[in-house]
């Protein structure tokens, strides 16, 4: 049996062979229950405790002895139903503290600072935070090469984010040479506009609000992103000097 699911759920691997072991079961002492789920003695009484708490075992007293009996699978359902219930609580709670921890987390604006995302899970992160900061604002893309079509995961992300991009109604400048990659959805796409230029242009940047950030491809890609008012202000100059003297794609 592929008991992940179970796991996912939030029952651990003990509990998960425990559990099971008692549906074998109309009713038993530990004795049992340790031979046949081969977990310790010293564990099986907290596991049977955490799955008392669960609501999935309880316990009976036979001839004034302690029985545990497994309780249907469909308090599984029940289990689930109370988490959802409980994660929408702490949901509801944790929007009451989020503008105070928004912020504690503001940056004086003359302050500089470079946050680094290597991997997919953590580039993930930062489409959503630059989704978030973007706003209505336009998004700046300078020259993204043929290395990061090789990277599907990547792309994916990259698609994404302009979809939300989109759908904020945030505007897009692409500047690019005759060598970059390209995709004709995008190309087609009226929240896009394109250039190209034969200047020497720097590969893999995009502009935003006050934040310049590089990509780095390769087989554990990183997302170094530089907030800088200054420096992306020199950045969107640059841009805007290239582009006003490229030519539509």
């Amino acid at each position: 049996m592929n008991t992940k699911l179970l796991e996912e759920i939030g029952l651990t691997k003990g509990e998960i062979k425990v559990y099971l072991t008692l549906l074998s079961f109309e009713s038993s002492t530990t004795g049992p229950i340790i031979t046949k789920s081969k977990v310790s003695r010293s564990k099986v009484y907290e596991i049977l405790e955490r799955l008392k708490e669960k609501g999935l075992v309880t316990e009976v007293i036979k001839d004034q002895v302690k029985h545990f009996q497994a309780l249907s699978p469909n308090k599984i359902l029940e289990y689930i139903k109370n988490k959802k219930e409980l994660i929408s609580n702490q949901e509801e709670e944790f929007k009451l503290i989020l503008p105070e921890l928004l912020t504690k987390q503001k940056v004086s604006e003359n302050n500089d600072y470079v946050k680094t995302y290597v991997g997919l899970q953590s580039i993930k992160t930062f489409y959503i935070e630059m989704i978030e900061k973007l706003g209505q604002d336009e998004y700046l893309g300078i020259n993204f090469s043929n290395k990061s079509a090789m990277n599907k995961p990547l792309i994916l992300m990259f698609h994404k984010f302009h979809r939300q991009r989109i759908e904020k109604g945030a505007k897009a400048k692409i500047l690019c040479t005759k060598n970059s990659t390209i995709n004709k959805n995008m190309k087609s796409d009226k929240t896009y506009e394109f250039r190209l230029t034969d200047d020497l242009i720097p590969n893999d940047i995009s502009i935003f609000k006050d934040t310049i950030v590089m990509f780095i491809w390769g087989d554990i890609p990183k997302v170094f992103a530089i907030t800088s008012k200054e420096h992306a202000d020199n950045y969107r100059n640059f841009f805007y000097s290239i582009w006003r003297k490229s030519r539509p794609l």
